[in-house]
């Protein structure tokens, strides 16, 4: 009976293993299933990633071109804008230097033309250096009218004429 009770003990066990390694292969098929289902997930939302990533980097280079273009256009504006100014300067600048050369030339052209010459309007008389010595001699009330005008010419602008000031003049005497 032993041998009959142990042979049934044997082949109880091995029924008992044969239903764990079935309820094993239902976890090994459910592990299975879910961690292939997971990668798969992983595996399209990297996909999914990768594709707008490449989009954007599309974008990034579509963008950068753009703004290169952009920034040679501006770099070439700026260039002409900048060579423009300079001509005009250059133009400005002949235009000056030629003004100057006639004006040195009326300075030193005859005093006869130059005493006969008029400016309409003015206030002042323009004396000639050659004209100086003779005036100062034959006339002194023009030259106590300069005088009057050259020291009384800023009296509406307070402390501007030095020979004016008279506020502390006593303190310093």
């Amino acid at each position: 009976m032993s041998d009959l009770n142990l042979t049934n003990k044997i082949s109880d066990t091995i029924t008992n293993i044969f239903k764990k390694i079935e309820n094993t292969k239902f976890y090994i098929g459910s592990f299975t299933i879910v961690s292939s289902i997971i990668g798969l997930t992983g595996i399209y939302i990297n996909y999914c990633n990768l594709y707008k990533i490449k989009t954007l980097e599309k974008q990034i280079k579509y963008s950068e071109n753009v703004l290169k273009y952009n920034i040679e256009i501006n770099r070439k504006q700026y260039q002409m804008i900048y060579n423009k100014l300079i001509e005009q300067l250059k133009n400005e600048l002949q235009l000056s230097r030629n003004f100057l050369e006639q004006n040195v030339k009326f300075q030193y052209s005859k005093p006869e033309t130059l005493s006969s010459t008029k400016i309409p309007f003015s206030p002042v008389k323009f004396v000639l250096p050659s004209e100086n010595n003779n005036l100062s001699n034959t006339n002194s009330n023009n030259s106590d009218d300069y005088y009057d005008l050259e020291n009384e010419c800023y009296d509406s602008i307070p402390m501007n004429n030095l020979k004016k000031n008279t506020g502390l003049n006593w303190f310093f005497k």
